[in-house]
Formats: C-alpha cells, sequence, structure tokens
C-alpha cells in the first residue's frame, strides 16, 4: 500500500487546500456537467413547445377541412361567372386576359415590354390562363398597377414577381424598376359548363 506523504498540510493549510480542491471539482461538475444538461433541458423543452404549437395548429386545420370542402364544393360567395375569364377556348380566355392586362397598365400610364401567352394549365374543372408580363415602372406606378390587377374582375392574380433596379434614377425622380411577373386569370372548362 502506497504511504501518504508526511509533508502534506495540516492545521488550518490543510483545511484551505481541501476548501479549494472541493470548490475546484464543484466548478468541473458544474461547467462540465450541470451546465449542459440545462442547456439540452432548454433546447428540449423550446423543440417540444414548438411541436405542441405546430402540432394543435394542423389539429384545427385538419378539424376545419370538412367546412372548407364543403364551402368550395358550393363556390366562393360572391364569386358569379365574372369571376372567370370569358371565351370559348384557352386562345381566347388569353387574348382578353392580355387585354384586361393592357388596359390596366395603360390606365396606370405604364407600357408593357412583353406580353407572352403561357400553356394553359387543367385544374380539373377550371383551366388557369397564364401570361408573363416584362415591363419598366417607377415603383408608385406598379404598385398601384399590381395592386388593380388584384382587385380586377375578372380575377387576376400575380406571382413570380421579379424586380431590378434599371439604374440610378434622377434627381427628384421615382427609381426605375423593371419587373417581370406572371399574371393568371381562370377559365370554367368546357366540360364543366
Amino acid at each position: 500500500m502506497a504511504q501518504l506523504p508526511r509533508d502534506l498540510p495540516d492545521g488550518r493549510a490543510g483545511q484551505a487546500l481541501a476548501l479549494a480542491i472541493s470548490a475546484a471539482l464543484l466548478a468541473l461538475v458544474g461547467f462540465g456537467v450541470i451546465r449542459p444538461g440545462l442547456a439540452w433541458y432548454r433546447g428540449l423543452s423550446t423543440r417540444v413547445a414548438t411541436v405542441s404549437t405546430l402540432l394543435a395548429h394542423e389539429r384545427r386545420l385538419v378539424a376545419e377541412l370538412p367546412a372548407l370542402r364543403r364551402m368550395a364544393a358550393r363556390g366562393r360567395p360572391g364569386a358569379g361567372r365574372d369571376a372567370y375569364l370569358p371565351g370559348g377556348s384557352a386562345a381566347i380566355a388569353g387574348a382578353r386576359l392580355q387585354g384586361a392586362v393592357q388596359s390596366l397598365a395603360a390606365t396606370h400610364r405604364i407600357g408593357l415590354d412583353s406580353a407572352e401567352l403561357l400553356p394553359p394549365v387543367s385544374l380539373g374543372s377550371v383551366e388557369r390562363i397564364r401570361l408573363r408580363i416584362s415591363m419598366t415602372a417607377t415603383y408608385p406606378a406598379l404598385i398601384g398597377f399590381l395592386d388593380a390587377l388584384g382587385a380586377a374582375t375578372p380575377r387576376m392574380l400575380v406571382n413570380r414577381l421579379d424586380l431590378h433596379a434599371t439604374g440610378a434614377p434622377a434627381t427628384g425622380a421615382d427609381l426605375p424598376l423593371h419587373a417581370s411577373f406572371t399574371v393568371s386569370g381562370f377559365r370554367i372548362a368546357k366540360a364543366a359548363r
């Protein structure tokens, strides 16, 4: 058995050394075990709270689904046939969509750089007619035009909006923006008429 050295401090010096070693061990346990454990617990409780919130939201959506399906089957209130593009074919409906967009652009004093009719997309009893627009306008004019598109009859949706500044504005003038986006209108397919 190993013998303890006889020169270990005793008395007050020994008590101080024992107290320092105990404090160092407590600090090591606190920083090495307890602190990471508390951080893990906080992270876990945050994840549990997030998942609980998401779960409650999903349960509410699932509970609302039958009512939403009934409402969709009846049709949206106030959305009569005037919400759809008229026309016996997708090409005619596309031409009417392009005419409506050009008319709104002229109202807002905006010229279209280009307007390209994209192939229609069938969505059951409805066809989605899409028009790819490219234009240059000032920010206020562009916002007014997009707002008018959203409020137009027949209904039009804007998506895939891409904005780029065209250069430095003249002193006291608005910055011109180049905008490209897709305007979609909907047409009742022939089978649903």
